[in-house]
């Protein structure tokens, strides 16, 4: 027997609003309280916040039934069996999450800040830029070391570089010898303590980890000012404690340099005691009042960012650009143009039709580069953290009008995500959009055909460990077309014009990436590497001599933030309110058990988490997820001190790698997955012959000689130097990124840019 209202049946169990904690034995709030009033821009010294935090008071009860609650949002992490015994071809290291949970429930803690960093550190050991979750106690402060921030350099981008403290890239660019490159980091060996140091950062390629690290022209692109990209994570740590409150830095000729960890206090009023921080940033506001998430609507006109003004900083003037430098063009040399892509960001930051216009400006690029006789193409996507998928879709049409952009994905199936799909039942295929529960707006990867049934849906396979759906696309390109007709569809589909010539042939693209390639990025550099058959080049890496991934970011197919998967819960609970006939009493009962009670009804508040909801799949390789696939690039260069100055020295550098005879790092081409090894699969009918191949990431042995590797089948013609302003400019008046740092950013007012990435 049903109960009226249904609703009813999903409220949240009470939690308590007493405070029954375990204090420690000090408070030192009051001290980093009283350097936070001392302070004008709110950053204290970061031994005092850290002791802060230290002294929080501790709830046992209240965190287990934490974790209770936050485990139903774990479970729609679709890699959970996966990353607990990984594939070979995985990169980073296995972790059982479910077990870690188990562990840190068994766990004695003396305060809420150890308790949270335990839980913030499992689940950024899983390496995935989707998974995450943002623990209460670690919102008031925001770590970092000061901000110098590191760079490594290579003399000609083909021997290992050296570490070098930012400043220092401009003195090596002007040919000074004064400065002298890193050793060691608190009495570490620098490499070591660098890999260490990024081993838990959102990137699943360790080379990808690597080069997050350091600071970079093409993360300040689109005017971001977050730590993370002024410096690179070095310096922002992902906000977290870095472990000590100094960092001791020597350098090769004896010197040392000392490096403080600074925090950053979040909110604006001040909470004298631990116990009075502690409830500001732990408990929630009405604990006793029952509240469910409810149905929120996008609005896409909400909060519109500014545009920017002027091109990307740091790189040459383009020919073309979007108002926001999501995607801009510029003219290499004679013959060769540049499309530059950071992000593929869409959302309510931007105004409704701000796809379409992407799309636009891509088009532009093309055909301004043709009319104007460019007959190469090179895509820069470094540092591109993704975005709006439908983006790479429509884009990867652009350059392949004739060939279908292949998207297949799967989700974890679990009594929760079941339950979800099932509460869709009669719901209309327009309705269900491109909603990845609702089976009726579902297509298979094909795009010609769709579902019979939720079962037939449902009905999938046994993979790594647990239940998966059948194959499907990441939505129907049609009826997203149909839906966006005037704001952003893909080209070609639901009525959008779409331009039949192909504008380049494969051989004339060239994908650039730092490895920092995540989520929709992975998308469109997948289809146009594996699909489009273009060559791919990566810059930077760990200093070895062996080849490195193209895409070393989260490979998911959708992320799905828990704010959104109470939306999602919430519309099922409204369904069956409306239409009793949907679930059967078991089903209400049992998903009152395994739905999430909201975010708003958590014991303890968090400030934002999220999951990979689906898995990517290449095309014939339905049984491996993309995050756990290896592909490297066809070519390797590591940074020089001019790459880090000039952008414009990064596509004359990769021109002449793989269009001329410059060559490429030692033992990097011919890896695992590169379009050389695609090539001699496909020639020896997928036989393993036993050749001599690098296979991507051991790099186990490094030939005696220094000589560079060279790709065979490049033209001959070397890449000329981007001309700015009608000639080159003097060396002695580049300004490198990190001056320009210096200049527009460090010497602001610190509260305005200090905006962590967590």
């Amino acid at each position: 027997m049903f109960f009226s209202p249904l609703v009813l049946l999903f409220l949240p169990l009470a939690w308590s609003a007493a405070l029954h904690t375990r204090q420690t034995s000090r408070d030192d709030c009051s001290t980093a309280m009283k350097l936070v009033q001392e302070s004008s821009s709110g950053i204290i010294e970061g031994q005092a916040a850290f002791d802060c935090l230290e002294s929080f008071p501790f709830d046992a009860t209240k965190a287990d039934n934490f974790l209770s609650e936050i485990r139903k949002y774990f479970q729609f992490q679709s890699t959970l069996e996966a990353l607990k015994r990984p594939p070979d071809t995985y990169r980073s290291v296995g972790v059982d999450i479910v077990g870690g949970l188990d562990k840190i429930s068994n766990t004695t803690y003396k305060n809420q800040f150890q308790f949270d960093s335990n839980l913030r550190s499992l689940i950024r050991s899983a390496n995935d830029g989707h998974f995450f979750i943002l623990p209460c106690s670690l919102g008031p402060f925001d770590f970092f070391r000061q901000t110098v921030g590191l760079a490594p350099v290579s003399k000609d981008g083909l021997e290992k570089p050296d570490i070098y403290v930012a400043y220092d890239v401009e003195a090596l660019l002007l040919g000074s010898t004064c400065v002298s490159p890193i050793t060691t980091i608190n009495d570490q060996d620098v490499i070591e303590y660098l890999e260490t140091a990024a081993a838990l950062l959102a990137f699943q390629d360790p080379d990808a980890r690597w080069n997050s690290l350091f600071a970079s022209t093409a993360a300040l692109a689109t005017g971001s000012t977050d730590i993370a990209a002024l410096w690179g994570q070095f310096t922002s740590n992902a906000g977290l404690w870095p472990g000590v409150n100094n960092t001791h830095l020597g350098f090769k000729n004896g010197s040392t340099l000392d490096l403080p960890t600074l925090a950053q206090y979040n909110y604006q009023s001040i909470f004298p005691t631990s116990t009075a921080l502690y409830q500001a940033a732990c408990m929630p506001d009405e604990p006793n009042i029952p509240r469910r998430g409810t149905r929120t609507k996008r609005n896409h006109n909400a909060e519109v960012s500014p545009t920017a003004t002027t091109g990307p900083p740091g790189f040459p003037k383009p020919f073309v650009r979007d108002p926001y430098n999501q995607i801009s063009g510029y003219n290499l040399d004679e013959d060769t143009a540049v499309m530059f892509i950071p992000t593929f960001e869409g959302g309510s930051g931007f105004p409704v039709g701000q796809d379409l216009v992407f799309g636009q400006v891509a088009t532009e690029i093309v055909n301004t580069a043709i009319a104007s006789g460019r007959t190469k193409l090179i895509i820069d996507l470094s540092q591109n953290g993704g975005g709006d998928i439908a983006r790479s879709f429509d884009l990867f049409k652009l350059f392949f009008p004739s060939q279908t952009p292949y998207s297949a994905t799967r989700f974890r199936r679990h009594d929760a995500s079941d339950l979800l799909a099932r509460s869709g039942k009669g719901v209309n295929s327009t309705a269900a959009g491109a909603d990845p529960f609702d089976f009726q707006g579902a297509v298979n990867p094909a795009q010609d055909a769709g579902f019979s049934s939720v079962d037939d849906f449902l009905d999938g396979e046994s993979q790594l460990g647990v239940n998966v759906t059948s194959l499907y696309a990441n939505f129907n390109y049609t009826l997203l077309s149909l839906l966006n007709i005037d704001n952003g569809p893909i080209r070609g589909f639901g009525g959008a014009p779409i331009n039949k010539t192909q504008p380049y042939a494969p051989e004339d693209i060239l994908v650039i990436t730092d490895g920092i390639c995540s989520s929709t990025c992975t998308t469109f550099a997948n289809l146009m590497i594996n699909t489009g058959g273009v060559r791919s080049l990566t810059f930077g890496g760990r200093p070895r001599f062996e080849p490195m991934q193209v895409m070393g970011g989260v490979r998911g197919a959708q992320s799905l933030a828990f704010s959104d998967l109470d939306t999602e819960i919430a519309e099922a609970i409204e369904r069956i309110s409306d239409n009793r006939s949907i679930f059967s009493q078991e089903q209400v009962d049992l998903a009152q058990k395994v739905w999430p009670r909201g975010l708003q009804n958590l014991p303890l508040p968090i400030n934002g988490g999220g999951v990979n909801l689906r898995n990517a799949y290449q095309e014939g390789a339905d049984h491996l997820p993309l995050q756990f696939d290896y592909q490297a690039s066809d070519c390797r260069l590591f940074y020089t001190a001019q790459n880090l100055v000039d952008p414009s020295s990064i596509w004359a550098d990769a021109k002449a790698a793989i269009w001329g005879d410059r060559g490429c790092v030692k033992n990097s081409t011919g890896g695992k997955g590169s379009l050389a090894d695609r090539t001699k699969k496909t020639n020896a009918n997928s036989n393993s012959t036993g050749d001599n191949q690098t296979g991507g990431a051991s790099g186990s042995s490094i030939a005696s000689d220094d000589q560079s590797t060279k790709i065979e089948d490049g033209a001959s013609s070397g890449a000329q130097r981007l001309h700015l302003g009608g000639g080159l400019l003097a060396l002695s008046v580049l300004a490198s990124v990190f001056a320009v740092i210096m200049r527009n950013y460090v010497l602001q007012p610190m509260h305005t840019i200090y905006k962590l990435i967590k």
